[in-house]
């Protein structure tokens, strides 16, 4: 079964990020931006912004991104968005939930969050419109996040581009992530003086996990629970993600005043020209501040300026 729908750019980004731990390395694929493979279904980007939807759970992928799409059109001429909330069935147990944002961006650091609820924390909750923050606009994180966080226990970490740079080549994405979420989970578990049920959305298998953490002092929590697009599935990892985005954008918006110039999100096209313009402003020495040098853009930013 294939599907194809035609994107933009903009949702293209979304899809990177949404399916950011199940993307190919190694993309085959000719004229197209990225492929994903997973059990049920494969995704194709193209070039073109035309994304194509294949496997058994084809149809069910491509009708999510294409009424996210519709909405993506029409946004700019909604004065409020409404948000259906999809954990209509919430688990009233406690737990702690944690997810990372950033790691797909070219520019900008690496947040990571963890929250604790329990059903005394839901019931703040209720009269706020909670999704997986990729699916959300910005506009209505920023709006939300001060207040759910009054309620929320929980603890982020964010490391810059400048550290994310200094430790990257003796630690892969993954170990990076692992001992990120270690940390923020430790740190809460220490400032509720509870241990709950650990939830991450999953990036890397658990025995992975627990071997980039293997010589980290301090690991706290031996059994978590690891799931694929956990933020889309439990609360209080969609809580996180939406903390941790807030954060994330806080500190875009501080990088953007620093250089006084308009730092994007993503990894697209328009992210390589806007690098270009701030290196020859700037100097490449600029990447290591407000960059993760190691992506592929940074090769097609220097590709560009030769031209």
């Amino acid at each position: 079964m294939n599907v194809v729908i035609q994107g933009n750019e903009e949702l293209i980004n979304i899809i990177r990020q949404y399916y950011d731990h199940e993307i190919d390395q190694v993309n085959k694929v000719p004229h197209t931006k990225f492929t994903i493979t997973s059990k049920n279904y494969k995704v194709i980007a193209y070039n073109s912004n035309k994304i194509m939807f294949q496997g058994k759970e084809a149809i069910k992928e491509a009708e999510i991104w294409q009424k996210h799409l519709g909405e993506c059109l029409t946004k700019k001429t909604t004065t409020k968005k409404v948000y259906q909330n999809n954990f209509t069935n919430i688990n009233k147990n406690e737990s702690i939930g944690s997810d990372e944002v950033g790691t797909g961006d070219y520019f900008g650091p690496v947040v990571v969050c963890a929250c604790y609820i329990n059903e005394q924390i839901i019931n703040h909750l209720l009269p706020y419109q909670i999704n997986d923050s990729k699916l959300m606009d910005d506009e209505y994180i920023i709006e939300i996040a001060g207040e759910i966080s009054k309620y929320l226990p929980h603890v982020i970490y964010i490391i810059d581009n400048k550290t994310y740079n200094k430790i990257q080549p003796t630690n892969n994405l993954n170990q990076i992530k692992a001992k990120m979420h270690n940390y923020v989970i430790g740190k809460l578990i220490k400032k509720i003086n509870k241990k709950p049920l650990v939830i991450i959305d999953q990036f890397c298998s658990k025995e992975n996990y627990f071997k980039y953490l293997s010589n980290t002092p301090n690991t706290i929590i031996k059994e978590v629970h690891m799931e694929t697009k956990a933020e889309s599935k439990y609360l209080a990892v969609a809580l996180a993600s939406i903390l941790a985005r807030n954060a994330f954008l806080e500190e875009m918006d501080k990088l953007s005043a620093q250089i006084k110039m308009d730092i994007p999100k993503g990894a697209s096209s328009y992210v390589d020209n806007q690098g270009v313009k701030i290196v020859e402003k700037y100097g490449l020495d600029i990447l290591d501040e407000i960059a993760k040098k190691h992506f592929k853009n940074t090769t097609k930013i220097m590709e560009k300026l030769k031209q």
